[in-house]
């Protein structure tokens, strides 16, 4: 019995998230295949690579989901199969992921605050009903962004939120794909990297976070 992949996409445009990556794959038991796609131009994340995986993420970037690039595009032309069941593998997208589900299946995505401002810092999320954890009520996580899901899409149940973001955890409702605004994979590198202190990176946020990325390594390893 062939061992399973996993395949995590940065798809950062500034510089990568090294760490994040490293949590991400931390733990899963089979191959984990990374790509940058909007740092090393040879990473290409064609929709044939779904073919050799058995789980997907798709990580934050400083790029917006409205931007009209080459990135964008190659982007949505590799989780399409995975959005409309054609290739049902388990998703989870966070951040910029989290937004480019929520736009490509009906939703839409705007300013996360009214003055533009970004929402930045460690917060926690109220979880109600979510499948992939479903005896977790909470998640204190880094988040940072300036946009997040205004609207969410139809066939998408939100099972998370916190007092700016009514919409900050997605999960569709039968296919295994879950989507979080906050930053489940970030830890101290991040927070510091933007000029935050890495003590607010506590046990609570670590066992929260890697609560959500482990149960969704189980789910890509029983495939």
């Amino acid at each position: 019995m062939s061992r399973p992949t996993l395949l995590v996409i940065d798809p950062s445009v500034e510089s990568p998230e090294t760490e994040g990556l490293a949590e991400l794959g931390h733990g899963f038991e089979g191959e984990v295949l990374t790509r940058l796609p909007g740092l090393e131009p040879n990473q290409r994340c064609l929709p044939e690579l779904l073919e050799q995986v058995d789980g997907l993420v798709l990580m934050g970037s400083a790029a917006s989901v409205h931007d009209d690039t080459d990135l964008r595009r190659e982007l949505v032309a590799l989780v399409d199969p995975v959005l409309s069941g054609e290739r049902p593998i388990p998703m989870l997208a966070i951040c910029y992921g989290h937004q480019l589900v929520a736009q490509l299946r009906g939703g839409t995505v705007g300013a996360a605050r009214a003055d533009r401002s970004k929402v930045f810092g460690v917060e926690e999320t109220r979880l109600d009903g979510s499948r992939l954890v479903p005896g977790q009520e909470r998640v204190r996580h880094v988040v940072s962004h300036y946009e997040a899901v205004t609207v969410p899409p139809p066939g998408y149940r939100v099972v998370g939120n916190r007092p700016e973001l009514p919409h900050d955890v997605l999960e569709h409702e039968t296919l295994p794909i879950f989507s979080f605004q906050g930053h489940v994979e970030a830890r101290r590198e991040f927070l510091e990297s933007r000029g935050r202190s890495s003590e607010e990176v506590d046990g609570t946020l670590v066992s929260d976070c890697r609560a959500v990325i482990d149960a969704f390594h189980e789910l890509v390893q029983a495939r």
